[in-house]
């Protein structure tokens, strides 16, 4: 698949003397070359089916005459601006030793990948291509060692596009490393099955555990003991551990608290059917000392 665009660079363009030493139709017609080359194979070289464009051709490409085409060609050519095969076709070195460059580290990709690339400069593929067949000699041993220790040290190799200036620069991207979010799914998977007692619902403790992992705070596995204790305390309060869980959730709390009175009734912290309940074994208990009360009255001997 081709790729739909290449990197061009002002300062790289402007501060080549060679280049701007040519009039600005010169300059029109290079970059109109280097974006057919950019469609051409093998990349960079101004051809057709592997044979070299001519200037007629390249008249009818760019809509010009074929004479001016070819007076234009004579002038970057003295300049130096591109280079020619033995054939005659026309290239550009920048495209040429940058899409060399990105094979390379496409290449090293494939096994794994070498963030040291990066310091690589260009002109050193050889260093690269033994830094490769050192990677295949020790590749099955890695795999080996990584299913037995479930480690994730996969590095990805930063990609680099070619650029369309002369002069040597190479910009590079990151990819991005999946270990880290391995290593936390590994660790949220451990926190929801750590001891969880059978009164809590698994699925309100994974949904507190998976809140507790987005957020800014750590949550460790101490942290996830501490909570499982305060759990089990406001629980033994009366209050529904799925409840509070929710509450913080919706809160944004990081930590558990006793529920809210939203109902509006009961003594405040107590949810509504706790409030109830409370209220019922107060009344009850006012009731049975008025009882107790009242039999001592009538007893003989009182009062």
């Amino acid at each position: 698949m081709k790729r739909p665009s290449f990197q061009f660079y002002p300062a790289d363009w402007r501060k080549d003397s060679a280049l701007q030493s040519c009039s600005i139709a010169a300059r029109g017609l290079w970059i109109e070359m280097m974006c057919i080359m950019h469609e051409c194979e093998p990349y960079g070289y101004l051809s057709i089916n592997g044979h070299a464009m001519n200037a007629a051709q390249l008249a009818r490409l760019v809509g010009e005459s074929e004479k001016a085409i070819k007076g234009l060609l004579g002038e970057l050519e003295n300049a130096g601006v591109f280079s020619r095969t033995e054939t005659g076709c026309i290239y550009s070195r920048r495209m040429v030793n940058d899409e060399r460059i990105r094979t390379v580290r496409a290449e090293s990709g494939k096994l794994g990948g070498n963030p040291d690339l990066l310091k690589q400069k260009p002109g050193k593929e050889d260093n690269l291509l033994k830094q490769k067949d050192k990677q295949k000699s020790t590749k099955a041993t890695e795999d080996d060692q990584a299913k037995a220790n479930q480690s994730f040290k996969q590095k990805p190799t930063p990609s680099s596009s070619s650029s369309s200036s002369s002069s040597t620069s190479v910009n590079s991207l990151k990819a991005p490393n999946g270990a880290l979010r391995e290593r936390a799914c590994a660790s949220r998977a451990a926190l929801c099955e750590l001891k969880r007692p059978d009164w809590l619902p698994e699925d309100a403790w994974r949904d507190w555990v998976s809140y507790r992992k987005t957020h800014k705070s750590r949550f460790t596995e101490k942290a996830a003991e501490l909570s499982l204790c305060e759990l089990a305390k406001l629980r033994e309060r009366g209050f529904e551990p799925r409840a509070v869980i929710e509450q913080s959730i919706l809160s944004g709390w990081t930590g558990l608290f006793p529920l809210k009175d939203r109902a509006g009734t009961g003594p405040p912290g107590l949810n509504r059917q706790v409030a109830l309940e409370t209220r019922n074994a107060q009344v009850g208990a006012q009731w049975l000392a008025e009882m107790k009360q009242q039999e001592e009255a009538n007893a003989p001997g009182g009062r």
